[in-house]
């Protein structure tokens, strides 16, 4: 992700704000982040602070906070989320949404058009077509991945009212989900 800020602290509260590249890397020698003081008498003993705490945060993602030691160089992998309190399209590619409350909708509650979104939805519900047709989620993007939810049709009794739609898509992951459809041609997957 481009143009996300980076903000790193230590333990005396100097920091370091820097921001991601084009193919949303930054790139630092640990070594610039390490702070060492004199201890005691004898020369070149030394006491290192290497505890920081490294933020990443772009608008509308989540916020990302981690504390980390860096007596090495080393590869840290922030993976942005986006938080859902609503039915809605998820159409940005290579990113996990997380629903963070029930949802419902009268007919579809998600559509995805993206390549490579994971909709995790925590356990929470969504609740779909409940007054009309539609869909709990339906991708029409490939890699798509629907994980913990409970996936629940409306009152609407008819067919085509899936719970999980994929078409035309390939290689999607359907794990850990509850789900629950009425009538003869609503089908869960």
């Amino acid at each position: 992700l481009s143009g996300a800020d980076v903000n790193i602290s230590n333990i005396n509260n100097n920091y370091f704000i820097v921001q991601t590249n084009g193919t949303g890397k930054t790139r630092h020698n640990a070594t610039q982040f390490v702070e060492y003081k004199p201890s005691g008498t004898s020369f070149g003993t030394r006491t290192y602070f290497t505890n920081f705490n490294i933020s990443v945060n772009k608008t509308p993602y989540d916020k990302q906070i981690r504390n980390i030691n860096l007596t090495f160089n080393r590869l840290e992998l922030f993976n942005l989320s986006v938080s859902l309190n609503t039915c809605g399209t998820l159409n940005v590619p290579n990113l996990t949404y997380v629903l963070v409350q029930d949802v419902s909708s009268i007919g579809n509650c998600f559509t995805i058009p993206a390549n490579n979104v994971t909709l995790n939805c925590g356990g929470f519900m969504i609740y779909y077509s409940t007054t009309g047709v539609g869909y709990g989620v339906f991708s029409t993007a490939n890699f798509t991945t629907v994980k913990n939810c409970m996936i629940v049709q409306g009152g609407i009794i008819g067919s085509d009212n899936h719970a999980v739609y994929f078409n035309p898509a390939n290689n999607g992951t359907i794990n850990n989900n509850t789900i629950n459809t009425n009538g003869t041609g609503s089908y869960g997957i």
